[in-house]
Formats: structure tokens, sequence, C-alpha cells
């Protein structure tokens, strides 16, 4: 397996927990922990859970992603080389919105997962992963703050808004 690159994803919440209506932000990192630099193109996967959509489509220096305001999924893809043992410099940063759907599965599972860069087939995800990834996200492992999977999962805490209304009266 050796003089390959050898791509793992990370993905964090930026905040400590998402609000129903108000947005939340991911950061997504990439690194190779291959014994050689990248070539070619690697892409980066995301699948929102339910009750999740994305605010706007990510963003990311050299990076170049699909998937508009509304949607459910993207992908994002990149020919920046990364170095042997390097994590890319710039993460993807995805933006979404939080329905109240969102509040009913909490925690939710929002998966992620890079192929490519020039990957031997034994390092590039394995057909288990992308089913888990597809279909059962609880099976991934969790994503930790060093990108060290091929696809992980964000177990995400839902929280709904809260509001304080009526009336205060103050008697002299």
């Amino acid at each position: 397996l050796a003089n390959s690159p050898d791509l793992r994803v990370s993905k964090a919440l930026v905040e400590p927990r998402l609000t129903v209506g108000f947005p939340g932000t991911y950061r997504i990192t990439v690194r190779n922990v291959g014994e050689i630099s990248t070539s070619g193109v690697y892409t980066v996967s995301d699948r929102l859970p339910t009750g999740l959509t994305l605010a706007a489509t990510p963003t990311g220096n050299g990076w170049a992603c699909v998937g508009a305001a509304g949607a459910s999924s993207f992908t994002c893809t990149s020919s920046t080389v990364l170095a042997a043992s390097a994590t890319g410099a710039d993460a993807i940063t995805a933006s979404v919105n939080v329905a109240a759907a969102a509040a009913t599965g909490a925690p939710l599972n929002n998966v992620v997962l890079v192929d490519g860069g020039g990957e031997i087939d034994a390092r590039r995800p394995s057909v288990a992963e992308r089913d888990a990834f597809n279909n059962n996200p609880g099976a991934l492992p969790v994503c930790g703050s060093a990108a060290s999977d091929n696809a992980c999962r964000t177990p995400t805490t839902v929280q709904l808004a809260s509001s304080v209304s009526g009336t205060v009266w103050y008697d002299v």
C-alpha cells in the first residue's frame, strides 16, 4: 500500500449546537496521510440530514462546490496538491438552515466522504463506507478533530428556538 496518496476527511460544527430557525456552519478539512502528494482531482461529498438545507453554495479557496441554497447535499472538488502528511490549508465552509424537522431526530448525523487525488483502490472509501454514507450514517465513525477517516459523521444536537413573552408590571 505504500507510495500512494491517502485522503482523509473531517467535519466540525462551528457553533456548539444548532437552533431551529437560525443558521449553522460546518467546516470540512481534508488531509493526505499517504506517502506521496496527491495528483488530479479529489472530491468531498456531503449529505445533510432531514431538517438541514444549504443556506448557500459552500465555499473554500481552491474548491469548486456544487449545491445550491435549499439543497440537502453538495460536492466540492479540488486539484490543489496536498503533500504527503499534509492537511489542506483551506477548509470548505458550508452554511445551513435549520428547520423544525431537524429537532425531531436529534442528534442528527451529518455525513461526509472524500475520494480521489490519485489514491489506489485499497485506500479509497470501501463499499461499506459508501453504503453507510448513502443509507446508514450511524454506522460511520464520528469525525475527529484530525481528519482520520475516508468517511465520517458529525452528530449534531438541535434545539428548538425559545422566546419570552408576557407583561411586566412595575408598581410604585
